[in-house]
C-alpha cells in the first residue's frame, strides 16, 4: 500500500482470553434457549392462544438465534482481528485529529468518536475513526500508541491481551 489521503483504517475487535469464553457461553446459553423455547411452543406446553403463540414463538426463537450466532461468530472474529495484530501488527502514532461525544441513548455514559491520522516506523500514514469511552486524554492533538497492521490498516489503541 502506498501513503494516500484516501487510505483508511479498522479499528479491530481485541477480545482477551476471558472475553471470548465469555461470548462463547452467551452464544451457547442463546441458542440453547432458542431450542428450549422452540421445544415448549411446539409441544404445547406454553398455554396461549395460537394466534399469539405462533408470532411470538416465531419471533422470539429468532431473535435467540440471530444474538446467539452473532455472539458466536462476533467472538471468532475478535480472536482472529487480536491474533493477526500479535503477529503483524508494528508500533504507530496516532494523533487525535477530531473528537466527538455520542451518546448511546441507553442510559450509560457517553462515548468518544475520534478522527485520527495514525502513521509510523513501515505504517504509511492513513485516517482512522475510533470508538471508545471517553476519557480526559483523549483531546485534539493528543499522541496515542497504536498497534497497526500494514496489510490492510487494521488497527488498535488498546493494549494486546
Amino acid at each position: 500500500m502506498t501513503a494516500d489521503s484516501s487510505m483508511r483504517g479498522k479499528q479491530a475487535m481485541i477480545v482477551g482470553r476471558h472475553a471470548l469464553l465469555g461470548s462463547r457461553i452467551s452464544g451457547v446459553v442463546c441458542l440453547a434457549s432458542a431450542v428450549a423455547l422452540a421445544f415448549l411452543f411446539v409441544t404445547g406446553q406454553v398455554d396461549w392462544p395460537w394466534w399469539v403463540a405462533v408470532p411470538v414463538g416465531v419471533l422470539s426463537v429468532l431473535i435467540l438465534l440471530v444474538v446467539g450466532l452473532a455472539l458466536w461468530f462476533g467472538a471468532d472474529a475478535g480472536r482472529d482481528e487480536t491474533q493477526r495484530l500479535r503477529a503483524a501488527g508494528r508500533p504507530a502514532s496516532a494523533e487525535v485529529l477530531a473528537k466527538e461525544l455520542e451518546d448511546p441513548h441507553d442510559g450509560s455514559a457517553d462515548y468518544a468518536v475520534l478522527t485520527l491520522r495514525i502513521s509510523g516506523e513501515g505504517v504509511p500514514p492513513f485516517e482512522a475513526v475510533y470508538r471508545c469511552d471517553d476519557e480526559p486524554v483523549l483531546q485534539v492533538g493528543a499522541r496515542l500508541k497504536a498497534i497497526v497492521d500494514p496489510a490492510d490498516n487494521l488497527f488498535t489503541l488498546r493494549a494486546l491481551p
